[in-house]
């Protein structure tokens, strides 16, 4: 495993949160913006990843609805898909234009993403890779 600054940890962690609220699909029951973005970045996307087992009910709720909300990894590919997803990075959560700086660190991680993806589809081919989620890509290279 790779050591890192704890900030650097952090805005990782908030990218990949954001990044996966712009790719996720709009089914029924999705929890509140609150419940979502606390169990992405204190579950999802921590690492090493705490048990699940030990979250609490909504916390687990939460994330078994993402994971049926996540579209295939290899949707980033699609220049539909990054456009909105490059449109959501822009923003913050409040809806108002980030800084520059935040901005680029957010779309230097979503790049490292689409790296995954791409070497991904390499070694397990495109079927393969269209099951994936980016929780279960970011898990093998830890």
């Amino acid at each position: 495993m790779v050591q890192v600054a704890a900030k650097t940890r952090s805005e990782t962690n908030d990218a990949l949160c954001s990044i996966t609220e712009a790719m996720l699909r709009k089914p029924r029951g999705r929890p509140d913006d609150e419940l979502l973005r606390r169990a992405l970045r204190n579950w999802a996307f921590v690492i090493p990843r705490p048990d699940t087992r030990t979250a609490p009910t909504e916390v687990r709720l939460a994330l078994d609805w993402v994971a049926r909300a996540s579209p295939p990894l290899d949707d980033l590919l699609d220049p539909v898909v990054m456009r909105g997803v490059l449109q959501a990075l822009r923003l913050k959560r409040d809806g108002r234009v980030a800084a520059a700086e935040t901005q680029r660190r957010k779309r230097m991680t979503l790049v490292n993403v689409v790296l995954m993806t791409r070497y991904a589809k390499y070694l397990y081919g495109r079927q393969a890779l269209a099951n994936r989620r980016i929780e279960a890509l970011l898990d093998e290279y830890n």
